[in-house]
């Protein structure tokens, strides 16, 4: 999160500069977004795809090894891949990107 700082001329440890990021910085980068794309678009991936796979999301790991011990049948990692992130979270992530990027 920090090199995001760097075009943007923002010190991490400036709580005055975290605000003017998250209120929107021009980029001193031709044709570049402002911070508060950035911000969002970090917030987005953060938040929605460490789902797409088990380990990118510990508390699905953590639902999956409580299955196990229940021998309640999950599915594997590649298995979740095919049957539930393509098919589901891959649109509901097209999705997000048309409402929020899509300029």
């Amino acid at each position: 999160m920090s090199l995001i700082f760097l075009p943007f001329g923002v010190v991490i440890n400036q709580v005055s500069d975290i605000k003017q990021f998250a209120e929107g910085i021009r980029s001193p980068v031709p044709g570049d977004v402002t911070s508060d794309i950035y911000l969002m678009a970090i917030s987005l991936a953060s938040v929605f795809f460490g789902s797409m796979t088990y380990i990118g999301n510990a508390p699905n790991f953590m639902v999956k090894n409580i299955g196990l011990q229940a021998k309640v049948e999950v599915p594997g990692f590649f298995e979740y891949i095919y049957k539930y992130s393509l098919p589901v979270l891959v649109p509901v992530f097209a999705l997000l990107w048309g409402l929020f990027f899509n300029y």
